[in-house]
């Protein structure tokens, strides 16, 4: 029988993707872990070190998972199957969703939040080299779509926001922008 080589999923495809997210899981130990060294420490805080080699690690995860996101549209539907967050890739707007991204990632340890005009808590932390705003709006209830409400509350009146990722413990959604909301 013919099988197209094409159509085969490589070992290497998945590879990838294991190692960022062994990586990021070390990542994100040495951020928990600089947050409570650099408490007890009068030293130059090394905790923006560690978040800024975690955020690395966010943008060579969202490129595996792109990758495999057209190998799933393309060739290899059963990648839907076992990582159900390719499915968040197919649209733009569900791209913005981020798994596993949490606010003490973005934002330093002595930072308060502010509030905007339209009463909103704001979070100003960063993004890998970029300085980003962080809009945190109150999720209504479990009983609808997390994702759907975060996407409603902050995709569509947020300006700029880039990605939203969400607390499902305590019922909040963070919008990142790099525009300061008013």
């Amino acid at each position: 029988s013919g099988i197209n080589a094409e159509w085969l999923l490589r070992p290497g495809d998945m590879d990838a993707l294991k190692e960022v997210k062994a990586q990021l899981k070390a990542a994100k130990r040495a951020v928990k872990l600089a947050r409570i060294k650099d408490e007890d420490s009068e030293e130059e805080p090394h905790i923006r070190e560690c978040m800024l080699k975690l955020h690395a690690l966010y943008e060579g995860e969202e490129g595996e998972l792109s990758k495999l996101a057209n190998l799933a549209r393309t060739t290899h539907p059963e990648l839907l199957v076992e990582h159900p967050q390719l499915s968040n890739m197919t649209s733009a707007k569900n791209r913005m969703i981020k798994c596993g991204w949490e606010l003490n990632e973005f934002v330093l340890p002595d930072t308060v939040a502010s509030i905007n005009t339209a009463g909103h808590h704001v979070y100003e932390g960063f993004y890998g080299e970029k300085d980003v705003f962080l809009v945190e709006r109150i999720l209504k209830s479990i009983s609808d779509s997390l994702e759907e409400q975060a996407l409603d509350l902050l995709a569509g009146q947020l300006a700029g926001c880039f990605a939203i990722f969400i607390d499902r413990q305590r019922l909040r959604a963070f919008g990142a922008t790099e525009e300061p909301p008013i």
